[in-house]
This record gives C-alpha cells, sequence and structure tokens, in this order.
C-alpha cells in the first residue's frame, strides 16, 4: 500500500462506517478497525525506519527514502523540497539530501510531512 492512499483509505472508513449504519449490518467494525490499526502500525515502521536511516547515514537518500515510503524517486524527491520549504537546510547532491540542520529536526519536519499524507 502506497502511503499517500492513507487519506482515500480513511474517507473510506467513513463511507464503510455509513454504510454499516445505514444498512444495519453488525460485526464488521472489528474487521475494519483492525486493518486501519495494522495501517497505522505502518505508518509508524516506516517512520522508525527512516529516523534510523538519517541517524545512521547522517544525510537522507532519495531513492532509500522513496523504498521505505512505497513511492517513486519523484515523490520522494518532492519530499525533500517540502522539508526545503519548511526550513529544513542542506543540498541535495547526486540523489542523496545532505542536511545541515539537526537530525531532530529533520526526522520531526519528515514525520509531519508522512502524518499529512
Amino acid at each position: 500500500m502506497r502511503i499517500k492512499n492513507l487519506g482515500k483509505i480513511i474517507r473510506m472508513d467513513i463511507e464503510i462506517e455509513k454504510e454499516l449504519n445505514e444498512t444495519g449490518l453488525k460485526g464488521c467494525e472489528d474487521s475494519i478497525e483492525n486493518y486501519f490499526r495494522s495501517c497505522t502500525a505502518y505508518k509508524e515502521q516506516m517512520k522508525l525506519r527512516i529516523s534510523e536511516l538519517i541517524i545512521v547515514q547522517k544525510d537522507l537518500p532519495i531513492k532509500s527514502l522513496a523504498e521505505i515510503l512505497c513511492m517513486n524517486v519523484g515523490e520522494s524527491e518532492n519530499l525533500i523540497y517540502e522539508l526545503v520549504a519548511d526550513g529544513i537546510e542542506g543540498v541535495l547532491e547526486e540523489g542523496v539530501f545532505k542536511f545541515t540542520s539537526a537530525h531532530e529536526e529533520v526526522i520531526s519536519k519528515l514525520f509531519e510531512l508522512i502524518d499529512k499524507m
């Protein structure tokens, strides 16, 4: 599942809940809730992998970010541009974002962007 589809999934959850209420179907709520809980767990797992990558490498390879977030390299590169727009300092060289801001700040801003997806 691609992280950018999370918003669509949340909207689906609302629609499914509405349908369940309208049709009177019960018993499906637990299955749906478990599915969405697993999506949240997956998102947290991605955040952990990203923070480990940043702390260990002290930079952020675009390709690795794309692989972790299940997106293409262009989308991953756009995230880097959003980081810069949000005040993270650094340069993009040969597919690697070499940041000069504190890694904690980079991680925090990147998590904010991921949460908005």
